[in-house]
């Protein structure tokens, strides 16, 4: 006896051909994963073209960044002369004999460096301080000093006891007073051109020096 082959269903399978030929189709239908599909796999993100909500933010970015650095830069050049100024101060002591002239020079330094050219480089005496006095919110030892400096300018004997006055005065000033920025004069220019006329000098008295000489030789 010839035993028949069985079908998954628990059909017997016939050995004919023909007959079997419909038995893997069925087997296709019957089989559940057969019909899934393949997995789909997403495209990669492309960060081009933006949206423009992300070109807003850049540009947002960027214009902020510009005024950021340049008010920076503004305000260390425009607070440059006055950290100076501020070093230099600490230099003068009551043991300088002509420490009024240079406490006055360094307060004429400064104000040719933020004021006009010329609205503060003819001024002197009353002018001069009258100048000082109304740039700034002043108070009774800042008055107090700069009196007591502009009566030891033409002293010939400087009186030592207002030197704390007028230290206190010129560093008030310097500190508390609200220069302009749109006269602001490139301080860097002016120590320049001050060397440059410290060597003009000393090169016309070392000429004059030569000719006086030759002269004598003659």
């Amino acid at each position: 006896m010839q035993l028949q082959p069985w079908a998954p269903n628990g059909n017997a399978v016939s050995s004919n051909p023909a007959t079997n030929s419909s038995v893997p189709s069925t087997l296709a239908q019957q089989d559940p994963l057969a019909q899934l599909r393949d997995i789909h796999v997403p495209s990669d993100v492309n960060v081009w073209p933006l949206d423009w909500g992300w070109w807003c933010l850049i540009v947002v970015v960027i214009t902020t960044t510009f005024f950021t650095v340049r008010a920076i830069y503004r305000h260390i050049r425009h607070t440059k002369a006055k950290k100076h100024a501020l070093q230099v101060l600490k230099t003068i002591s009551i043991e300088d004999k002509d420490w009024p002239q240079s406490l006055n020079t360094l307060l004429k330094r400064v104000a040719l460096s933020y004021y006009p050219q010329s609205d503060v480089a003819s001024l002197h005496g009353n002018a001069w301080f009258t100048f000082l006095t109304n740039q700034c919110i002043a108070n009774e030892r800042v008055d107090k000093g700069f009196n007591a400096l502009q009566l030891n300018l033409y002293k010939r004997h400087v009186n030592n006891d207002a030197f704390a006055d007028c230290f206190y005065a010129t560093e008030y000033w310097i500190n508390n007073t609200s220069f302009p920025k749109d006269n602001i004069q490139n301080s860097e220019q002016g120590h320049g051109l001050s060397a440059h006329k410290k060597s003009n000098s000393s090169k016309t008295s070392e000429a004059n020096k030569d000719v006086s000489s030759e002269v004598h030789s003659a």
